[in-house]
């Protein structure tokens, strides 16, 4: 007996080893089960669709379908399936489901006594409330082959096997090639499988006797380095999806996972990252695919206005774009026509969409009301600044050169400005008016009990929120304010330059021989001028006929802008002819020049006399072009003696006349004189007498800016 009964202890030892191994191998492979009713559980605690979630677990669903029918197939006792020798590598998806559906039957009892199935196999009413895990598993040869070791005082030598071989099916379960990771589109086995392995040594730790610090420590170290695995499957798979619904998926499946662990007991704060690296490359998806969505809208618009001609063309337009629709717009008779293009709703139905699917992606992500409106806001926010606002402002400067488009570009702007409250309104509609609570899976803590009866449950995932920033508004209306006041700047802008190319047309230096600008004017013997026989350069003509052509297409774009675009060209109106005065290269001052200036000056003083746009102070005009006015008054009356004897005095008629500008343009003037007098000039006494009288003006002159009047 002495020599037998070593032989036998080591007999029934290796025995019941043999058994904890087939049991390794047999529970291996039905841990996606086990995993997915979990799951399911939490998913409907939570409000999840568990039917689209991990109905996927069983293929297509025709197949799953079929394999489902009783009448086409035979469902095995789970006492017989789990006996049975299985097929090397992972189960067919339709096996799968079978079994699953098996588990369902076991656990809601509904085998009669002869083993008949009492309903059907899919039918939800099957899954009770309360799920225990001794009815899905029998733990039998873990318990005996523990028991058996405890007695052979070898307990330590069967956590250090069980343990090993729980890590190298772990590893194995983890252990995706790169390819594999990137394509794996079946999360449901996926996640069911990695949730089974921890339900299971998770309910052993709390159920085998004299568990020790051993094991909760293999269990820790083990989670642990799951999580840092699983963060890194959600990177790679992330970044392989190409679409926003793979992400989506992905995103409810991960969610999904860690509820379930957290019931458990199990920290979910390395796991958070996972939803973190998806909602990264969500957001990274989207912006990419409105960004040519917009640059496809913009490059589709024809900026012109759109018209209405029938109800059903308004029924369309407010089908795209509910704010379109107003009482002013109503009331009109058809055919319609609005002042903006159909670039505004079509980008406003763009970024409502994309507020949708942020909205879309937030679902059953535990957020508070002001997290969830902060994260959506600042994802849009981003679409704002990062998309539209880039796309808008390259279309901008290729258009900076035509000005009917700019201009169509303002209106359409300052419409896109007024909607913004509209999208903010939209967004508030996916705010739930309460907070949202916090999910508690009571179902799977009956499976397995917590791991931490005593503390609080881990935090269920979260967004990045920006370290939950304060409530803010969308800055869609600040943004397109600054773009459209760089349309606006670019409007002033094109004006301006077509006003310098008309003016930059004009000549005055043939004043020396009685032609101006392609015209003969008589000149009196002495100098003097027929001033009513000179016409406005025709230059300048067609530039106020431009003008007053072009500030008619004003009408549809803010007032305050077509009076500052007014008050812009006429100030670079004076300031051109002011330039071209005092510039010798341009205009030799002669009487001449300076009638056919002040001939000039006169039809745009005409053009401001028309008030071409409505509301600006014509008041205000005409000064713009006093200084100007001014000078070419002194200059043409040659009324010297008045402006030095009122200067400084508040009647003076020439108070915008400056010394200094009036004693250049007189040396000019005497300059002139004396290389069309050439030699002979000084001989005759009309003309001695004029450049005398010309030298004494200078030099009161320069006394008067030496010394200036009080």
């Amino acid at each position: 007996m002495s020599y037998r009964i070593p032989i036998m202890r080591a007999e029934i030892k290796n025995a019941s080893l043999a058994q904890l191994t087939d049991f390794l191998e047999h529970i291996r492979k039905h841990s996606v089960r086990l995993g997915a009713i979990a799951m399911k559980e939490s998913a409907d605690i939570s409000g999840m669709d568990s039917e689209e979630l991990l109905g996927s677990i069983g293929g297509g669903s025709k197949e799953s379908s079929k394999m489902n029918d009783p009448e086409s197939q035979t469902v095995d006792s789970p006492t017989e399936s789990g006996r049975s020798k299985q097929n090397s590598g992972d189960a067919t998806a339709v096996v799968l489901e079978k079994e699953l559906d098996e588990l369902r039957l076991v656990a809601a009892d509904c085998y009669d006594e002869d083993g008949a199935v009492t309903g059907s196999t899919t039918s939800s009413k099957c899954i009770p409330a309360h799920l225990r895990m001794e009815d899905l598993v029998d733990f039998g040869p873990v318990y005996r082959c523990l028991h058996i070791h405890t007695m052979l005082n070898e307990r330590p030598e069967f956590e250090r096997y069980y343990c090993a071989q729980r890590r190298k099916q772990c590893q194995l379960s983890l252990s995706l090639t790169m390819n594999q990771q990137t394509n794996l589109r079946k999360y449901a086995e996926f996640f069911g499988g990695i949730c089974g392995f921890f339900f299971i040594d998770d309910y052993l730790r709390h159920t085998v006797p004299g568990s020790s610090a051993s094991f909760q420590t293999y269990l820790d170290e083990l989670w642990s380095a799951t999580t840092e695995r699983l963060v890194e499957f959600a990177r790679l798979n992330s970044d392989a999806c190409e679409t926003a619904d793979e992400l989506i998926r992905l995103k409810d499946y991960s969610t999904l996972f860690i509820r379930t662990m957290t019931s458990l007991g199990f920290p979910a704060a390395g796991l958070s990252e996972m939803i973190a690296w998806i909602q990264r490359k969500y957001h990274r998806l989207l912006a990419g695919q409105w960004r040519e969505k917009f640059e496809v809208i913009l490059s589709q618009d024809d900026f012109t206005p759109i018209k209405i001609a029938n109800s059903d063309e308004m029924n369309k337009l407010v089908k795209l774009y509910p704010p379109g629709l107003t009482a002013e717009l109503d009331a009109l008779p058809y055919p319609r026509q609005l002042c903006y293009s159909w670039m505004v709703p079509r980008i406003y139905k763009t970024v409502r969409d994309y507020i949708d699917l942020c909205g879309r992606f937030c679902a059953h992500v535990d957020l508070s009301c002001s997290e969830l409106e902060d994260t959506v806001n600042r994802v849009t926010n981003s679409l704002f600044i990062d998309c539209l606002n880039v796309v808008l402002v390259s279309s901008i400067r290729q258009s900076e050169r035509i000005l009917p488009r700019l201009i169509q570009f303002c209106t359409n702007l300052e419409e896109l400005e007024t909607v913004c409250g509209h999208l903010d309104a939209h967004l508030q509609t996916l705010i739930p008016t309460a907070a949202v609570n916090e999910v508690v899976d009571s179902s799977s803590r009956n499976l397995i009990p917590s791991r931490h009866t005593n503390q609080e449950t881990d935090l269920a995932p979260n967004l990045i929120t920006g370290a939950n920033p304060p409530r803010s508004r969308l800055h869609g209306a600040s943004l397109l304010k600054d773009i459209r006041s760089l349309v606006e700047s670019l409007i002033y802008d094109h004006l301006n330059n077509c006003v310098e190319e008309f003016i930059g047309m004009v000549s005055y230096n043939q004043a020396s021989t009685g032609e101006l600008n392609g015209s003969s004017h008589p000149v009196a013997l002495n100098g003097a001028v027929n001033e009513m026989s000179l016409n406005p350069n025709e230059h300048i003509v067609d530039m106020t006929t431009w003008l007053s052509t072009t500030f008619q297409a004003f009408a549809n774009i803010p007032p305050k802008v077509a009076q500052t675009a007014c008050i812009s060209v006429c100030k670079c109106i004076a300031a051109a002819l002011y330039r071209l005065l005092l510039n010798p290269q341009f205009c030799e001052l002669s009487e001449l020049s300076i009638m056919q200036m002040s001939a000039d000056l006169g039809q745009c003083e005409n053009f401001v006399r028309t008030q071409p746009v409505p509301g600006v102070d014509r008041q205000m005009l005409w000064l713009i072009f006093a200084d100007l006015r001014q000078l070419l008054d002194l200059f043409r009356r040659e009324d010297w003696a008045v402006f030095i004897s009122s200067y400084g005095k508040p009647d003076n008629p020439y108070d915008r006349v400056s010394p200094t500008v009036a004693i250049r343009l007189l040396e000019r003037a005497r300059e002139t004189e004396k290389k069309r007098g050439g030699i002979l000039g000084g001989l005759f006494k009309g003309d001695r007498d004029r450049r005398r009288k010309v030298d004494d003006v200078l030099r009161q002159l320069r006394d008067i800016k030496i010394h200036p009047r009080q």
